[in-house]
Protein backbone atom coordinates (compact mmCIF):
# COMPACT_ATOMS: atom_id res chain seq x y z
CA UNK A 1 0.00 0.00 0.00
CA UNK A 2 2.72 1.98 0.58
CA UNK A 3 3.92 2.65 -3.27
CA UNK A 4 0.32 4.92 -3.86
CA UNK A 5 0.64 7.73 -1.09
CA UNK A 6 3.05 7.79 1.75
CA UNK A 7 0.40 10.23 4.09
CA UNK A 8 -1.83 7.69 3.87
CA UNK A 9 0.71 5.14 4.76
CA UNK A 10 2.07 6.67 7.35
CA UNK A 11 -1.40 8.50 8.96
CA UNK A 12 -3.36 5.13 8.79
CA UNK A 13 -0.37 2.16 9.51
CA UNK A 14 -2.90 -0.91 8.94
CA UNK A 15 -6.55 -0.70 8.34
CA UNK A 16 -9.39 -2.99 6.30
CA UNK A 17 -10.49 -2.43 3.00
CA UNK A 18 -13.74 -4.01 2.53
CA UNK A 19 -15.65 -4.28 -1.10
CA UNK A 20 -18.94 -4.66 -2.97
CA UNK A 21 -19.59 -5.53 -6.29
CA UNK A 22 -18.70 -7.62 -9.15
CA UNK A 23 -15.68 -9.21 -10.00
CA UNK A 24 -14.45 -11.09 -13.72
CA UNK A 25 -11.51 -12.99 -13.96
CA UNK A 26 -10.16 -13.18 -17.23
CA UNK A 27 -6.58 -13.98 -17.98
CA UNK A 28 -4.34 -13.21 -15.50
CA UNK A 29 -6.53 -9.81 -14.61
CA UNK A 30 -9.08 -9.43 -11.97
CA UNK A 31 -11.71 -6.58 -13.24
CA UNK A 32 -13.45 -5.30 -9.74
CA UNK A 33 -16.58 -2.96 -10.58
CA UNK A 34 -18.31 -1.46 -7.07
CA UNK A 35 -17.92 0.09 -3.72
CA UNK A 36 -14.53 0.03 -1.92
CA UNK A 37 -14.50 1.58 1.53
CA UNK A 38 -11.60 1.96 4.02
CA UNK A 39 -11.97 1.58 7.52
CA UNK A 40 -9.77 2.01 10.09
CA UNK A 41 -9.92 2.74 14.20
CA UNK A 42 -7.36 5.60 15.52
CA UNK A 43 -6.71 5.02 18.68
CA UNK A 44 -3.44 6.96 19.21
CA UNK A 45 -2.31 3.99 21.41
CA UNK A 46 0.95 2.15 19.66
CA UNK A 47 3.40 1.43 22.77
CA UNK A 48 5.43 -0.35 19.53
CA UNK A 49 9.11 0.58 18.10
CA UNK A 50 7.16 1.20 14.93
CA UNK A 51 8.46 4.54 13.35
CA UNK A 52 8.86 6.89 10.48
CA UNK A 53 11.81 8.83 9.20
CA UNK A 54 11.33 12.58 8.53
CA UNK A 55 13.48 15.07 8.43
CA UNK A 56 16.15 12.57 8.77
CA UNK A 57 14.72 12.04 12.60
CA UNK A 58 12.85 9.22 13.81
CA UNK A 59 9.27 9.69 14.80
CA UNK A 60 8.50 6.51 17.05
CA UNK A 61 4.70 5.62 17.09
CA UNK A 62 4.98 5.58 21.17
CA UNK A 63 5.45 9.32 21.18
CA UNK A 64 1.69 9.85 19.90
CA UNK A 65 0.58 7.40 22.96
CA UNK A 66 1.40 10.84 24.81
CA UNK A 67 -1.06 12.89 22.69
CA UNK A 68 -4.05 10.81 24.01
CA UNK A 69 -2.58 10.43 27.44
CA UNK A 70 -2.22 13.75 28.29
CA UNK A 71 -5.78 15.01 26.88
CA UNK A 72 -4.72 16.50 23.56
CA UNK A 73 -6.39 13.75 21.51
CA UNK A 74 -9.50 11.41 21.88
CA UNK A 75 -9.43 7.69 19.50
CA UNK A 76 -11.47 8.71 16.13
CA UNK A 77 -12.78 6.73 13.08
CA UNK A 78 -11.63 6.76 9.78
CA UNK A 79 -13.72 5.67 6.54
CA UNK A 80 -13.92 6.36 3.14
CA UNK A 81 -15.41 5.63 -0.06
CA UNK A 82 -15.47 5.27 -3.63
CA UNK A 83 -17.08 3.86 -6.33
CA UNK A 84 -14.92 2.96 -8.82
CA UNK A 85 -13.72 0.09 -11.71
CA UNK A 86 -10.04 -1.34 -11.01
CA UNK A 87 -8.42 -4.07 -13.19
CA UNK A 88 -5.04 -5.57 -11.41
CA UNK A 89 -2.93 -8.57 -11.70
CA UNK A 90 -2.79 -10.30 -8.04
CA UNK A 91 0.67 -11.42 -6.50
CA UNK A 92 0.90 -14.88 -6.17
CA UNK A 93 0.70 -14.43 -2.19
CA UNK A 94 -1.81 -12.29 -0.04
CA UNK A 95 -0.26 -9.93 2.62
CA UNK A 96 0.35 -11.09 5.70
CA UNK A 97 -3.20 -10.52 7.51
CA UNK A 98 -5.08 -10.41 4.35
CA UNK A 99 -8.42 -12.57 4.13
CA UNK A 100 -9.60 -13.97 1.32
CA UNK A 101 -12.03 -12.61 -0.93
CA UNK A 102 -16.07 -13.40 0.08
Amino acid sequence: MRTHSNDWFYALGEFRIEFTGSYNCEGSDVHLDGTFTIVDRYDWQNPGDKYVELGGDRIYDRYATRVEDWGFAEPFDVRGTITAERTFQPTKRRPSGASRIR
